[in-house]
């Protein structure tokens, strides 16, 4: 692997503070089709926006303890075929992209999984942006 350049801790944090949003690019699936009528009623209904509460993930729990975040999550594109699901997210950098579309048994609200009231399981997560 080349190093382009090195990067010391204090770049990175200086870095994290002047990016407030992260662009997401997120591939998820369902176990049965999912209804991209309702889905688009929903965007439409919020006008692509939601406000997300979210206490810490599950996955995260043990090792960085209960914190409850808030922050907004715009929907900047998307595309379903039959149960599957890419959509490209804005979202505050706070913020975990995995848990706004699984809702993490209820630990996000609200989800995408709770507004379709369907079972979504992210299969994959890119990084298209940082502002």
């Amino acid at each position: 692997m080349n190093v382009i350049s090195r990067v010391f801790k204090r770049d990175i944090y200086e870095l994290s503070l002047k990016l407030t949003k992260v662009i997401y690019e997120i591939k998820a699936s369902s176990k049965g089709p999912i209804d991209i009528s309702k889905l688009e009623k929903i965007f439409s209904e919020n006008k692509n926006t939601f406000y997300v509460t979210q206490m810490t993930p599950t996955r995260l729990l043990e090792r960085v303890g209960e914190r409850i975040r808030r922050g907004q999550v715009v929907i900047r594109d998307y595309r379903v075929e039959n149960n599957l699901l890419r959509i490209i997210i804005q979202i505050d950098k706070y913020l975990f992209p995995e848990e706004f579309v699984t809702g993490d048994n209820g630990r996000t609200d609200p989800s995408l999984s709770s507004l379709l009231e369907a079972d979504l399981e992210v299969r994959e997560v890119s990084i298209i942006d940082m502002i």
